[in-house]
């Protein structure tokens, strides 16, 4: 499985499956589950019942809650492989994906640590020369031990490709992938450092799936609803005839 430069590595080998409920309201959530497992782990998969449109009325959109946290600080590695010394700065940032058969979020699209990092590192970090072999050792290597992120985010997908797949009778499975990424800067913009993790700490956290829509009145209201104005109908009809008479 290919990621893009900055996906670092796949968190959530194992999950804890989600437990549904319905709420009074025009919402139905599925949720919290509990997930976790190590920095290095892979995708995992959620199923949760589709939104059935015919008996509860049109779907507005579809709201993913998160919450994940690293439980254990992660030491990562860089190695400068340019001929010369650079400074770099990198960020650690939490992301997710999120597909079905035809929904597909955006990869790895970040949400926002807390507390908020700033969007752009600095390129403090000094580097020396690549003295010619990739060892993550020496004078152009430098460990950094990360300190425990939190990341809460909440995103709301409404006229998105592929929300067919939510609505049914059935059932939706989400293949989700979550990973710790590094935003990197250098002040040789187009060699930025190598980079592994060493010690590999783990990730916990919860995810909650929203189904907002527009209520529609039940059959039950809408009959007594009609008869409301038969009655109604029925008494002016009266009224009329008396007045007649």
């Amino acid at each position: 499985m290919n990621f893009p430069r900055i996906a670092s590595a796949l968190v959530f080998a194992s999950m804890i499956g989600l437990s549904g409920q319905s709420e009074a309201g025009p919402t139905f959530t599925y949720g919290p589950s509990a997930v976790n497992g190590p920095v290095t782990g892979s995708a995992f998969a959620v199923t949760i019942p589709q939104y059935d449109a015919m008996l509860n009325g049109p779907l507005q959109n579809v709201r993913f809650a998160f919450t994940f946290r690293t439980d254990s600080p992660n030491q990562i590695a860089f190695e400068n492989l340019a001929n010369q010394p650079v400074r770099f700065g990198f960020i650690p940032y939490l992301g997710l994906e999120i597909k079905t058969t035809k929904f597909d979020s955006p990869p790895f699209e970040p949400f926002p640590p807390s507390p908020p990092f700033p969007p752009f590192p600095t390129p403090s970090m000094p580097l020396g020369a690549f003295k010619g072999v990739e060892d993550f050792m020496g004078s152009d290597s430098l460990t950094v031990n990360l300190t425990s992120l939190t990341a809460s985010d909440t995103r709301t997908y409404s006229n998105f490709p592929g929300l067919s797949d939510f609505i049914g009778t059935g059932s939706v499975t989400l293949n989700l992938t979550a990973a710790l990424l590094i935003h990197e800067t250098s002040t040789l913009a187009k060699s930025l450092p190598a980079y592994k993790f060493l010690n590999p700490g783990t990730f916990s956290g919860d995810l909650t799936v929203t189904y907002n829509y527009t209520a529609v009145a039940e059959p039950s209201s809408l009959g007594l609803l009609g008869l409301a104005a038969l009655v109604g109908f029925a008494r002016r009809m009266a009224r009329r005839r008396l007045s007649i008479a």
